[in-house]
């Protein structure tokens, strides 16, 4: 047994004999007896390539002959670290690409079990690394014994090389590779057909490429030759060596494959790492040390100018570059431009350039035809740049004008596809969805690249600048000041990362980047609009140039209703505070989880409505936000069973994944961008037991006041009741850290620790830490507590604790059809809340399976969710009829009391219909009251207008008793229309 198999073998408590989860096989001590082939001397071990050790194992076939390794794989469901699981790993080599393919079959006896090829089109070291329960025909079981490897029978003979094979290697999700996928993959190159090279480079083109950094210095100062000789010396000293078998050295390899779970080698959080041995290992060593030494001996040669010294350094590079290719690994971008010429007069640049733009996603960049292009935040943040530099790696000027045409039109495809992580609306996706943790890396990265193209050729088209200018612009709406709300921060609520939860400086900094810019398209060189929402996130530059001569100013405060459809949420804004509500969806997912991480954030994003008031400036936690003591399991406006904190964590179907639902009903709607209406259909499984949560939740938001009603919830956990989370706040919000009374119904709750149920025979009224008013109707179990909370932390490293007022209603256990109603105000008095009590502000006129419909009297409106096409009940407060008769689909309505003969409808459809990730427009019939002609149709998804409005909205009929609207929605937005008689 080798060393490295009996290091494994230690490590995972295995037995070869017995097959147990065998380790890797080096071949370091000739041909193991369970490795034969038909035809003697065929198989030998040989030290001319080798992957591990100094040996590997050559076979020499003829066509369709076969070899075959008696040796079980152990237990193919075995699973380890965080995602990982059994895989068989070989590495081969082939001095010479050849057709056909070796196949690798498993057997029990002779009978196969399962069965992967590994095309032989290459030259160099390959690696196959196959999940047991993923190969591409049949599944290997544990019972396998033996591997048949059969060469291709089309082929009259040939040679490949075996090495560091692993019989039951544990690998992550992502790390496999399936030879025949590799060899599928366009070349990571752009078209030449759709980017021919041009004939001639333009002086605006040398200019651009100067500007961006293709240019090389074209004087070089010189170096010393006792720097020349100390470079040569440290590449000799690599090992690496040339003779007529080619070029051989370490065995090298760069990827990460295994990772730890939480915990695991005492890490508090998961870790890659090349292999499973963790910190003991690695089995094959990190390229890294030679790629930097290759880029320091090209550095070297370009400030050289001494002829010798140049073709010394290019030896010793060339031997560097060859051997990394020939390992299957690959050079930094930086070497191969400082040597590019060196390598194109040795006819390996290509395949150093492909090397590198593939190491960084370049083929799913530079693709073919219509085909999508990489899209989320840290293609933007960190991949863009380099894939642009990327484009100077050829030698010549005209094969870099090629790429960079390739590039701008690959990024702004990137964009502005329907796909894209750039939405319509502002939302800034990643994994799937809104996530401004990675979107604020972006905002910092992004803008800096737009500034580099500017002035060049390949400055970005108005669309694709407006696109970034929207999601970053959308970020001031949705956090106040710099806080973002929980249901937003991902799987980190509460994280101590500095990329989590906040507005940061650098994404901060990257709106001036983009201010300064200009406008979109190119006819004002500051764009005033995001100039001013820099200086309210930034005062202290509001007298710095050129906003002092400009006169621009800090905008003000967001006032209004913004709704995102891509992101399931709605941020309702007055004076300085926000409230927010977030919902999810088949379409959009409202909590993320990775391993331990956010592992109780099951309900995060499940009707979460968050008002962040308190503070000058306002932040979360002078609002009474805090982690420490946090109940996971009362997200404010959730509607969730009370679990146990295990069982939440046993709630989620997978360690490693985002909460959606099966429902596409959740969305808003912003009446003419002041008022505002979200509601969802909740549907949520628990597991493991597969129980359900499930439900019609809504909010009104008219001003500083915000009702929610809830109906139809039921769910089948019956150990635990079900609540709906009014409020939970820390009472140590204020910078005193002390307890402070807690208003309720006219009097100070002072106590502490102290738990009230209230009485259900009549309404009741509350103030949270930040002045937040609760009005509670009659005829429902109200819980308020002022306590000391134990609870865990986002990483369920550590045990938490703090002091809270919580507030609930409570739906029992296994409720069925229950329902609740409350309205919240920001900024109360508890004047304000007596006077609410006493005369409530609005009417509840529906609240069942069908409709919630509502009348705010004091903005004269009504408020309808639709959750099914329906004939509506002719509704009636006071004097006002509600005007809406019928509608043909589930559909979110507002409607604004006639004035001066006019009166002003609002509609969305909160069904994005997505159909490939790109929103399919389906048309609504409302039908009102009374005969109408339409006046005026605007449509708006978040604070930016739709085009050809006018062409999708049209009144289908109208007669004295009613008339029919038709809206072709798309993008979930919300429609203004107005009408007279």
């Amino acid at each position: 047994m080798n060393r490295i198999t009996f290091i494994i073998c230690v490590l995972l408590g295995c037995d070869i004999a017995c097959g147990q989860q065998p380790g890797y096989e080096s071949f370091e001590d000739g041909v193991p007896p369970y490795v034969t082939a038909a035809r003697a001397g065929s198989l030998s071990t040989s030290p001319w390539h080798s992957k591990h050790g100094k040996s590997s194992l050559r076979w020499e076939w003829s066509g369709g002959e076969a070899m075959v390794i008696r040796h079980g794989i152990g237990d193919v469901a075995r699973t380890g670290g965080f995602l990982c699981k059994a895989s068989f790993v070989v590495w081969m080599y082939v001095e010479k690409a050849m057709p056909g393919a070796v196949v690798f079959e498993f057997r029990e006896g002779d009978k196969p079990t399962g069965s992967f090829r590994f095309p032989l089109g290459f030259t160099g070291w390959r690696q196959a690394r196959v999940f047991y329960d993923e190969f591409p025909d049949g599944k290997p079981t544990s019972k396998v014994e033996n591997i048949r490897i059969s060469a291709p029978a089309d082929v009259p003979k040939g040679v490949v090389y075996l090495d560091s094979i692993g019989y039951n290697a544990l690998t992550y999700y992502s790390a496999s590779t399936l030879p025949e996928k590799v060899a599928q993959r366009r070349r990571p190159v752009p078209d030449e057909r759709r980017f021919p090279k041009p004939a001639r480079v333009t002086e605006a083109e040398m200019a651009g490429i100067r500007k961006l950094g293709g240019a090389l210095p074209e004087k070089a100062p010189g170096i010393p030759e006792a720097r020349r000789k100390d470079l040569c010396d440290k590449v000799a000293a690599l090992g690496v060596v040339r003779d007529e078998h080619g070029v051989r050295g370490p065995g090298l390899d760069a990827r990460t494959y295994y990772c730890s779970a939480v915990g695991e080698f005492g890490g508090k959080d998961v870790r890659h790492w090349p292999d499973e041995l963790g910190p003991n290992g690695p089995i094959l060593a990190s390229p890294g040390p030679m790629i930097a030494l290759a880029a320091e001996v090209g550095r070297a040669y370009r400030a050289s100018n001494d002829a010798e010294q140049r073709r010394r350094l290019a030896d010793a590079f060339l031997l560097i570059a060859d051997h990394l290719q020939d390992q299957a690994q690959s050079l930094d971008a930086n070497g191969v431009l400082q040597m590019r010429d060196v390598l194109a007069q040795a006819g390996r640049l290509q395949p150093h350039v492909e090397s590198v733009v593939g190491a960084v996603g370049g083929d799913e960049f530079f693709v073919a035809g219509d085909a999508p292009v990489r899209s989320n935040m840290d293609f933007y943040a960190y991949y863009a740049r380099r894939l642009l530099g990327l484009c100077f790696l050829q030698a010549e000027p005209a094969e870099q004008v090629r790429w960079l045409n390739a590039w701008k039109a690959m990024i702004e495809r990137s964009i502005l596809q329907p796909s894209g992580a750039l939405k319509i609306d502002g939302s800034a996706y990643h994994h799937g969805g809104h996530y401004h943790s990675y979107a604020q890396s972006a905002f910092g990265n992004f803008p800096g690249v737009l500034r580099e193209l500017h002035d060049t050729p390949w400055r970005l088209c108005p669309e694709a600048h407006e696109r970034l200018r929207r999601a970053m612009l959308a970020q001031r709406l949705y956090a106040n000041r710099y806080d973002v709300p929980l249901s937003l921060t991902g799987r980190s609520p509460f994280s101590t990362r500095e990329n989590c939860g906040r507005l940061f400086p650098w994404g901060i900094k990257g709106l001036e980047v983009l201010a300064l810019l200009g406008t979109p398209d190119g006819k004002e060189p500051v764009d005033r609009e995001v100039a001013a929402a820099y200086l309210r996130l930034a005062p202290e530059a509001v007298d710095k140039e050129p906003y002092r001569g400009l006169g621009i100013k800090p905008e003000p405060e967001p006032i209004g209703s913004f709704v995102m459809p891509y992101a399931g949420l709605l941020a309702h804004r007055r004076e300085d505070w926000l409230a927010c509500v977030k919902g999810q969806s088949k379409y959009v997912w409202g909590s993320e989880r990775q391993a331990q991480r956010n592992c109780y954030g099951l309900f995060q994003g499940l009707g979460s409505l968050e008002i962040l008031a308190g503070g000058t400036p306002v932040s979360a936690e002078a609002s009474g936000c805090a982690g420490p003591g946090w109940d996971w399991r009362r997200y404010e406006g959730t509607t969730v069973p009370h679990l146990p904190l295990k069982e939440l964590d046993k709630g989620w179907p997978s360690i490693s994944m985002t909460t959606r639902s099966s429902e596409v009903f959740v969305g808003g709607l912003a009446h003419q961008g002041r008022q505002g209406l979200f509601a969802m259909v909740v549907h949520q499984a628990i597991m493991p037991e597969g129980k359900t949560i499930q439900g019609k939740k809504s909010w009104f938001f008219s001003d500083n006041r915000i009702l929610g009603l809830g109906s139809g919830i039921s769910c089948d956990e019956a150990r635990h009741p079900t609540q709906t989370t009014l409020c939970q706040k820390s009472l140590r919000n204020n910078p005193e850290r002390e307890i402070r009374p807690t208003r309720m119904d006219g009097a100070d709750l002072a106590a502490f620790p102290q738990e009230r149920t209230l009485d259900p025979a009549r309404a009741h009224w509350f103030l949270d830490v930040q002045q937040t008013g609760y009005y509670l109707p009659a005829g429902q179990t109200v819980t308020v507590a002022r306590k000391h909370q134990t609870s865990r932390d986002v990483n369920d490293l550590d045990d938490t604790e703090g002091d809270f007022l919580t507030a609930w209603i409570d739906h029992g256990k296994a409720p069925s059809a229950a329902s609740y109603e409350y309205m919240l105000v920001v900024h109360a008095t508890p004047e304000a809340m007596q006077r609410l009590a006493a005369a409530p502000c609005y009417c509840v006129v529906q609240r069942d399976e069908a409709a919630h419909i509502v009348w705010d009297t004091a903005g004269r409106h009504w408020g309808c969710v639709f959750f099914a096409p329906q004939e509506v009940t002719s509704h009636a407060v006071a004097a006002e009829t509600l005007p809406v008769k019928a509608v043909d689909r589930p559909c979110l309505v507002m409607t604004q009391a006639a004035r001066d003969g006019q009166f002003s409808v609002s509609v969305a459809d909160p069904d994005l219909n997505l159909e490939n990730q790109v929103s399919k427009p389906q048309s609504l019939r409302i039908t009102l009251r009374g005969k109408w002609r339409l006046l005026e149709a605007k449509a708006t998804v978040c604070i930016w207008p739709l085009m050809d409005t006018k062409e999708k909205v049209r009144v289908v009929s109208a007669s004295a008793e009613e008339t029919t609207v038709e809206i072709v929605c798309q993008h979930g937005a919300s429609y203004d229309l107005r009408f007279a008689p």
